[in-house]
């Protein structure tokens, strides 16, 4: 009789347990469109600072980064730090307005991407339209996911980015957050080929030089 009635109680609390959970309240879909809204925001002006570490194949390194996006340009800078990070020198440069140039590595000539030997790179790596992504929220507020003819864009509970994959390449592009966005990791077929650890990163107000 005592054991029959200790499975009761048991159950009693199992139930009591499960309609409680079931009673906690989810983001609604107003809350999670906000969410996206304001983290959209952020990557269609941003500026981040971090250090960058990249391994593929024998070439491996680990220097300075700055990242600067606004409505008009784009512009990423890894840099050669000096002694005590002092009087940093560009190792390589990327800018893209209309078009995508290049500052190569060990060069003060800035290249089309083209004629540095990058015919592959496009703006697709960089300046994805953000338009497009707001024009899908609702199917993102579903699916948490969003795909286009070149990439796949994934979203976490909380609507932020959480990794976009190439299509016509094995390469994945992963994001993390503390709070605030404080890693970005490149794969490629399934292996770390960079990662960038931000120290600093601000949303307003950002110049970007052109790259001459």
């Amino acid at each position: 009789m005592k054991h029959r009635m200790k499975n009761k109680f048991l159950l009693y609390i199992l139930i009591l347990t499960l309609s409680s959970c079931a009673l906690i309240p989810q983001p609604g879909r107003a809350a999670k469109e906000k969410l996206l809204i304001e983290h959209l925001r952020g990557w269609n002006e941003f500026q981040l600072e971090g250090i960058v570490e990249a391994n593929y194949n024998s070439f491996s390194f680990r220097k300075s980064i700055l990242i600067r996006k606004n409505n008009d340009a784009f512009r990423l800078d890894v840099f050669d730090s000096g002694f005590m990070g002092l009087n940093p020198t560009p190792f390589i440069s990327i800018y893209m307005d209309s078009t995508l140039v290049i500052r190569p590595p060990f060069s003060k000539e800035v290249l089309s991407a083209e004629k540095a030997g990058l015919k592959e790179l496009n703006s697709t790596a960089f300046l994805f339209d953000l338009n497009d992504i707001i024009h899908h929220k609702q199917s993102i507020i579903s699916q948490q996911i969003l795909e286009f003819p070149e990439y796949k864009i994934h979203f976490t509970d909380k609507m932020q980015i959480d990794k976009i994959m190439l299509k016509q390449k094995p390469v994945e592009i992963l994001f993390s957050y503390i709070d605030k966005l404080n890693q970005i990791s490149i794969m490629n077929d399934n292996k770390q080929v960079a990662n960038i650890q931000i120290d600093k990163i601000e949303y307003k107000n950002i110049e970007i030089p052109i790259l001459k």
